[in-house]
């Protein structure tokens, strides 16, 4: 047992009575009293049913005494805080070592000292997802001709009425269109991709020169994107 648990036995057992409450029937048959509040009442009121007691000061003191223990950081949980009640009781009382640390707006975000790995991680994700896309396009490019040379030697080799010939179009048109509409989408999503490494460059400092070589940046300037670099389109149109 850590002796630093020792103050707290009476708030322990009094959380523990919760654990004969976890379902409704005791309490339709014994009925409670629950008592909340931010210090012990020390005169409580008489009552015949079961009492219950959430004291919020002491509970907040033992959290901190087991984080402390088990040496994780606060921070971690309490900065996650959005609902405005919570928040107004731990900046308003500061009674604890966890309220004492918490601000509207802390000083040093749960981010501050993780930027490098943040980008790093978003780095890789958007060039993973920069590489799907393009072997998807690859692949739905290829799928594409290759339907159009199968259609092209089955047309070579059999005598079709113009009917048939007629729908074998129109069922190779909405081809053409959903493979289009499809690279499109692709080839915006990958703009946004190209935007984002550039920005993540930018914040390493790599289009700067001076910065990690004495006469020039690591990377040269990113270049202006092109009216047809959707050329896979194009190819897609043409056959």
């Amino acid at each position: 047992m850590n002796p630093a648990l020792d103050k707290f036995d009476e708030t322990i057992a009094d959380l523990d009575k919760f654990e004969g409450i976890r379902y409704p029937e005791p309490i339709i048959r014994k009925g409670m009293t629950l008592e909340v509040g931010i210090v012990r009442n020390p005169a409580p009121m008489r009552h015949t049913e079961p009492r219950y007691q959430l004291i919020l000061e002491e509970l907040d003191e033992l959290v901190q005494v087991v984080f402390q223990i088990s040496k994780v950081n606060p921070d971690f949980f309490t900065r996650g805080l959005t609902k405005s009640d919570a928040l107004r009781y731990l900046n308003e009382l500061k009674r604890t070592p966890i309220g004492a640390t918490m601000t509207d707006e802390p000083d040093n975000p749960l981010y501050q000292d993780m930027k490098c790995e943040i980008l790093i991680t978003r780095y890789k994700e958007q060039a993973g997802n920069l590489r799907d896309l393009n072997q998807y396009d690859f692949r739905l490019l290829g799928g594409f001709l290759t339907i159009q040379l199968v259609l092209a030697g089955w047309f070579a080799t059999h005598q079709n009425s113009i009917s048939v010939a007629v729908g074998i179009f129109v069922i190779d048109l909405v081809l053409l269109a959903v493979c289009i509409k499809i690279m499109d989408a692709n080839r915006r999503r990958r703009d946004e991709i190209r935007d984002t490494i550039i920005n993540i460059n930018e914040a390493f400092g790599l289009y700067t020169s001076g910065i990690y070589l004495p006469d020039r940046a690591i990377n040269p300037p990113p270049k202006k994107r092109l009216v047809l670099s959707g050329w896979h389109l194009v190819a897609v149109w043409v056959f």
